[in-house]
């Protein structure tokens, strides 16, 4: 079996969509989109539609029947206006979620899925479906492996360089099975060792953390310790680029 060729990106625009062309990519967004829509996914959300700007979620709710769907997302950490929910996953508990569209757009996440574009495959990573999905990339042992940090407004966050650590330490890199193919994996590996020795400590790494210090700011430090719970959910959310639809 050939080793797989894992890259990190640690942000987007550090690399083109081209880099990823018939390849598997993981977007990471830990705080907070791919932690929410893992979450809604695993609460029985029907499906999620990521899209790039507000008025562009307006109109495709108008395609679905009244109370079928639910418009999510932020813009600067805060619940945009005329929308049902934020970017908490707090807020998409299986009683608001349940049976539902969500259409979803953020700051960071729904625009490096939308980067991620030209890949075969795009996964969605969190702390809380690690295992899971370490689990079905081992299992599919792609070539090459695209783990795509979000970041925050066009700057590295160090918590999404800490899961990308984290899921290259999962695969078993540096092995005969994973071998790291450029030296930002490396980095992220040693970053996630550094930050991991006890819960509090991998807490206030998230914490202080540029997407972490923006969240404190808001008062959402309840969503930074979700995002921190490993293994809550054995899903792995599938995004589609031609059509925006993430599913389980």
């Amino acid at each position: 079996m050939h080793p797989i060729d894992l890259h990190v990106h640690l942000l987007p625009r550090i690399s083109s969509p081209i880099d990823f062309s018939d390849q598997v990519a993981v977007v990471i967004d830990i705080l907070r989109a791919t932690t929410t829509i893992t979450t809604a996914l695993a609460n029985g959300a029907r499906s999620v539609y990521a899209v790039q700007e507000v008025s562009e979620a307006l109109a495709l709710a108008e395609q679905f029947s009244e109370g079928a769907v639910l418009l999510g997302g932020e813009r600067h950490g805060e619940k945009i206006e005329q929308f049902h929910l934020d970017n908490s996953p707090l807020a998409y508990t299986s009683e608001v979620v349940r049976d539902k569209e969500i259409i979803f757009t953020t700051t960071n996440g729904t625009r490096a899925m939308a980067h991620c574009r030209m890949a075969k495959t795009i996964y969605l990573g969190s702390f809380n479906n690690l295992s899971a999905l370490a689990t079905r990339l081992q299992e599919e042992t792609p070539e090459e492996l695209h783990l795509v940090c979000a970041g925050t407004d066009g700057l590295i966050s160090h918590e999404d360089v800490l899961f990308a650590g984290a899921m290259c330490e999962k695969l078993g890199a540096p092995s005969e099975s994973v071998e790291p193919g450029n030296d930002t994996a490396k980095l992220a590996l040693d970053t996630w060792r550094a930050h991991n020795q006890t819960p509090e400590r991998f807490y206030q790494a998230l914490c202080h953390s540029r997407g972490g210090s923006n969240l404190l700011k808001l008062g959402f430090d309840a969503d930074i310790r979700r995002a921190a719970e490993r293994d809550l959910y054995d899903i792995v959310p599938n995004y589609d680029p031609d059509t925006g639809k993430i599913t389980a």
